[in-house]
Order: structure tokens, then sequence, then C-alpha cells
């Protein structure tokens, strides 16, 4: 079969979509199936990307994105982008949505392109919410699928000494919760029996906030705020 797929962002950006972009184009093509993957981000200078596996289109033209609707037997699209879906209306194709986060702004206000969009996903040949909260919020007849990840990289280890309490790994955006985070993490600092039994077990009672973005000046104030700061750590993107 051969799948187009698009994905707003991809590698060498790093977060979550463009991660599960890559997972299942990966997996798509050991299963035996022809892929082409549509975005919108800039190629890697270095090269790095040059041996994926599978096609990467960035930025097409409009004649080679409507080529590549007509070369592919099915349409997914990761995260609903109105930008690269609408050769659907002049070369009928089935397509799936897989919605992986709130259709609405940062604020969570719905506005008119975030209904748009819901609309579409509601007359998408099949769609996918990543959560049931998901799923109640964008399209009632969605499939839950829970994301991908990388079982090479996130998997038990022997002989590490794990004395780190917490660790957050995403994104520095305002809806992934990192402020909520924070906020619940200076209040079990003020649990007395937490911090016996951290100690008792030669835990450190430190916050690892693993990512980057645009979050991360107001995030690092409010740990200061709250009083926390010598108990989070800020390290960014990680590799491997």
């Amino acid at each position: 079969m051969k799948i187009l797929m698009t994905s707003h962002r991809f590698a060498p950006d790093v977060g979550g979509i463009e991660m599960i972009s890559e997972i299942l184009a990966r997996n798509f093509i050991i299963l035996g199936h022809q892929v082409a993957l549509v975005t919108q981000s800039p190629h890697a200078s270095d090269g790095s990307l040059d041996k994926l596996p599978f096609i990467v289109e960035r930025t097409p033209s409009i004649p080679r994105l409507l080529a590549l609707y007509r070369w592919a037997d099915v349409v997914l699209q990761v995260n609903i982008e109105l930008r690269s879906l609408w050769p659907i209306l002049f070369v009928r194709k089935p397509f799936v949505i897989s919605t992986c986060t709130w259709v609405a702004d940062t604020t969570g206000r719905t506005r008119i392109v975030d209904r748009l969009k819901r609309w579409v996903i509601g007359r998408a040949t099949a769609s996918i919410a990543n959560s049931q909260s998901v799923r109640r919020e964008t399209c009632h007849g969605s499939v839950v699928i829970a994301h991908p990840y990388r079982s090479d990289a996130f998997r038990c280890l022997p002989n590490v000494d794990q004395k780190f309490a917490l660790a957050f790994v995403g994104r520095m955006v305002s809806d992934k919760g990192v402020d909520l985070l924070l906020r619940a993490f200076a209040i079990l600092l003020c649990d007395s029996s937490l911090l016996n039994h951290a100690q008792s077990s030669g835990w450190d009672l430190v916050l690892t906030l693993i990512g980057d973005g645009p979050e991360v000046p107001s995030l690092t104030r409010l740990a200061h705020d709250l009083a926390i700061d010598n108990h989070v750590r800020f390290v960014g993107s990680l590799q491997g």
C-alpha cells in the first residue's frame, strides 16, 4: 500500500509529533508499505536525515502535492493541517486524521479555524484520537489509540542509580501543563512525611524538566516564585 503521511513539523525539529510521525513511517516500511511524508520543516543542514527509509517532501509545490495525492492509496495526517489537506477536494482518496492534541488555541478558546478543523475531522474516512479526552473534544467517532514511543530509548536500564524522584519529558509549551506540575511539586515539598520517605529511600527530591520551548523563561520564573528552584533542573533537549 502507498501511504502519504503529512506532519506539519518533522525532524530535524524536535517534539512529540515529529517523533510519532517518524516511528509510524518506519514501521509502515517494515510492514512492507511505501511511504512518503509531507512536512513544512526545513531540511537538516548536516545531511543527517538523508538516509531515512522513506521519502520526505519538504514544503512541496502545489503541483507536487497534487501528484503525491494521486500517487497515494491512503492519506494519514498526524495532527490535522488544512494547508496540506486541500488536495483531497480534487483527488478523492481515503484519508485518516490522527488528532494528537487539543483543537483550540493555547488558552482553550475555540476559534473559527478550530471549528472548521473539527468539522473536517468528523468527515474523514476514519479518525484517531490519542486519548478519551481528545476524542470527546474533537470527534466522538474517533478510535482511541495511544501514541507510540521509542521502546529502544525508554526502557529499564540495568545498573543505573535512579536517585532523582521525578522527571518530565516534552516540549515546554503552555498546553503541556508544566506550570501545573511545578505547582503540584511545590505542594509535595511541603509534605514532611514525603520528605522523610525520600530521605530514607536515598532519593533526591528533584524535578528534572527535559525539553525546550517558548515557555522555559516563564517556567523558570514560576519555579523561582514558588521557592522551589533549588529542587528543579531545566536540562533542555536531550538525545539518545
